[in-house]
């Protein structure tokens, strides 16, 4: 049951969005990180609100200096945003829905960026057809269906 989700650690909502037409929130669940680095990873979730059915996502989310930003999730069940593991940053996608998780290549985007001004604060439409983040001062925007990119400069 998702109560039982929430019986220890701490968690984090992410993201709520009618993916598939079914209201779901995304939920990221942390165990306590005072082991220092024996401090387990979490896990990553999706919970159908009609029905409390808990979807895992990634069973191995997070952990000692591992985490991301918050994530966003579209209504084709498209989830982006940035994972970090110490100092290196890489884009992180995955789908509870219809649609395909987005990969760094994709998007014309390394697969790792190590202690830099890297790609940053990824988000979905609300449909999952755009993907969009700020680079180094440079909004851009993909139309996932057809690849075409479009960079704006930010002010």
């Amino acid at each position: 049951a998702a109560g039982d989700f929430f019986d220890t650690g701490w968690w984090r909502v992410h993201d709520a969005a009618l993916v598939d037409d079914r209201p779901t929130v995304l939920i990221e669940r942390q165990e306590s990180q005072l082991q220092g680095v024996a401090s387990p990873p979490g896990s990553l979730i999706a919970i159908k609100m009609d029905t409390t059915e808990i979807i895992t996502v990634d069973e191995q989310f997070g952990g000692w200096e591992m985490g991301s930003n918050r994530l966003r999730l579209a209504e084709n069940g498209l989830i982006v945003g940035i994972e970090f593991i110490e100092a290196s940053w890489s884009l992180i996608s995955y789908s509870v829905g219809s649609a395909t998780p987005v990969t760094a290549a994709q998007l014309g985007l390394e697969d790792t960026y190590y202690d830099c001004d890297c790609p940053r604060l990824f988000t979905v439409d609300r449909f999952g057809t755009y993907v969009v983040w700020e680079d180094t001062g440079e909004l851009v925007i993909t139309e996932l269906a057809t690849g075409r990119l479009v960079t704006l400069e930010l002010p």
